[in-house]
């Protein structure tokens, strides 16, 4: 179905599409079927508004674009906003039922300050980029959490091409994990922790603000092995005695923050993770032995995530210093979404395709 014009008048705000209001729970909109699909675009205000409702699903719907999927269409404001709403599920871990996202002022929008916004989960959507990648479909910014909104779950989405940042998280939100997301060549950061540009890290991690701007990793070297695998040496500083996940990318470029003279990077493809626990100063050392996906580009990049899934912004980029080594399709980057018969998702390399090796005093050899 094609949904018009929000009603309300006076402010913009009062224009929605579809307005879940009053706690208002346990509605579906869309389906895995074509024809369960929702146009939900060219509003003068929000797609999809849900006011402290839980248990809504939402996918298989085209926002802020036309039925082709591709054509610019959008919401003059969000296409999708949760304020104050928790258990709310956004997409699908099949590509049938994933929502595409395009030309709003944020893709999605999770916002909370006096309620609860937990618990939401947002999986598999194209946000800023038709599903088969054929077309940018820019929002202003793909994510934005803002406010207190505690334990929401990002997986296996698609954010690219948005005009600002992938992901903006700021107030005092916590606990907003992000794994296996697709963020890429988006016009600011890939992950920004206060909404405010490249966040420094601080010894220990002591100084609190959203996603507690948990720490980000420092890489120093990158290289292809013998065998044609990403070897990845660096390390990181954060709270002692704590275990922490690092997931680490490939991209074709490094983003260029503006005016900050430094090489913040997006991730393109997911080559791997680790999982380990930081000694008494809250530092741990790494050389690493990654995937080989065959669409991996020559710039790598990646993140820490706490135990309590607060997830950084992305690391300083470091180039892979035999690039050349390694095969390059002809047609450039291509991302990929692969589902093993169990359900479970893939995108670009397997995660859990990499070997660990100890790093000594002499440097790894």
């Amino acid at each position: 179905a094609a949904l018009p014009n929000g009603g309300g008048s006076g402010h913009p705000d009062l224009h929605r599409a579809i307005y879940l209001n009053n706690f208002s729970s346990d509605n579906t909109i869309g389906g895995t079927d074509e024809s369960e699909r929702n146009v939900i675009s060219g509003n003068l205000g929000y797609g999809i508004f849900i006011n402290a409702g839980s248990g809504n699903d939402i996918f298989g719907n085209y926002i802020g674009i036309g039925m082709d999927g591709k054509t610019p269409l959008g919401n003059l404001y969000d296409g999708i906003c949760i304020y104050s709403g928790s258990s709310n599920d956004i997409g699908r871990n099949i590509h049938s039922g994933v929502n595409v996202i395009g030309h709003n002022r944020a893709g999605i929008k999770i916002e909370s300050y006096s309620l609860p916004a937990s618990s939401n989960e947002v999986r598999g959507n194209f946000i800023g980029q038709s599903s088969d990648a054929s077309r940018s479909l820019p929002n202003q910014d793909g994510v934005v959490i803002v406010g207190t909104p505690v334990g929401n779950i990002f997986h296996y989405n698609t954010i690219k091409d948005n005009l600002g940042d992938g992901v903006a998280i700021s107030g005092s939100a916590s606990q907003n994990e992000l794994l296996g997301n697709a963020i890429y060549n988006n016009g600011g950061l890939g992950i920004d922790l206060g909404n405010n540009g490249v966040t420094p890290n601080d010894y220990q991690d002591t100084d609190g603000g959203p996603n507690l701007t948990q720490n980000y990793p420092v890489l120093t070297d990158a290289f292809i092995t013998a065998d044609g695998r990403i070897k990845v040496a660096g390390s990181i500083n954060s709270t002692p005695h704590t275990q922490f996940k690092i997931e680490f990318f490939s991209s074709p470029t490094c983003n260029n923050t503006t005016g900050t003279g430094l090489n913040y990077g997006e991730g393109n493809i997911g080559i791997g993770d680790i999982d380990f626990i930081t000694d008494n100063n809250g530092d741990y050392s790494f050389s690493v032995t990654l995937g080989h996906p065959s669409n991996a580009g020559p710039y790598v990049s990646a993140y820490a995530v706490d135990p309590d899934k607060n997830t950084s912004e992305f690391s300083e980029c470091t180039l892979i210093d035999n690039w050349p080594a390694m095969h390059q399709g002809t047609n450039g980057p291509v991302h990929a979404i692969a589902i093993a018969s169990s359900g479970t998702i893939y995108i670009g390399g397997d995660f859990n395709n990499f070997v660990a090796e100890a790093m000594t005093d002499e440097g790894d050899n």
